[in-house]
Formats: C-alpha cells, structure tokens, sequence
C-alpha cells in the first residue's frame, strides 16, 4: 500500500488525534522513511528530485490566480543549481522524454515572457 492511501486511511481510523506533532505510527513511520531515503541519495539524484519537484510543481499549476492575467507566483527555492545550459538543455530533454515527449525545443526566457 502506496503511502498517500496510508495517509488517508489513517484520517478515517483515527489514527491522528488532530494534535500538533501527533503524527500517528502509520504517518510517522512514512516521515522517518523519507528523512532516511533523504539522508542517502547522492547530490545529482537530489538535483534530479529538485528538478522532477520543479516539473511537478509546474505541471499542476502551483500558483494562485487571483484574476484572469494576475497570479500569484509559487515560491522558489533557496537554493540555486548552477549548470551551463549544454547541460540544462540535456537535463529538460530527459525528464521531458521520461514523460513521455517525442520533441523538445528550448528557447531563452526573457523578462517581457514571463507571465509573472
């Protein structure tokens, strides 16, 4: 059983008391997993997961529209990854072909492209 039907199982049988820091055993045990599963990947596999994080975030539209035009932008990260863009374009292509594009074509976004 995959972790989120975990999560809302445990809301039904009352596994979680609803206090701050009451995770429950079902919950607590899937944080500690993926502070450890965190603690052990290597710094491109963290990178990738910053990327897929980024293409997720994207894809379901994490930002707020406040009216037709006007948004309110997603946070961004702290952190920066600097990577030369022979090697960004490589990366957009896999993750791009991991999802199941055929074609990928990238372009320079300047300020006035920006919908933000």
């Amino acid at each position: 059983e995959h972790g989120f039907s975990q999560i809302v199982r445990r809301g039904s049988t009352g596994d979680w008391s609803g206090e701050s820091g009451d995770w429950g055993p079902i919950l607590l045990a899937a944080v500690q997993e993926k502070k450890k599963h965190a603690a052990e990947i290597s710094p491109l596999e963290a990178a990738d997961y910053t990327w897929s994080n980024a293409f997720q975030i994207a894809m379901d539209r994490w930002h707020i529209t406040l009216e037709p035009g006007r948004y309110q932008q997603a946070p961004i990260a702290a952190t920066k990854v600097e990577l030369s863009p022979e090697e960004m374009t490589a990366r957009i292509k896999k993750i791009c072909r991991w999802f199941g594009c055929e074609q990928v074509g990238i372009c320079e976004v300047t300020e006035d492209m920006k919908p933000f």
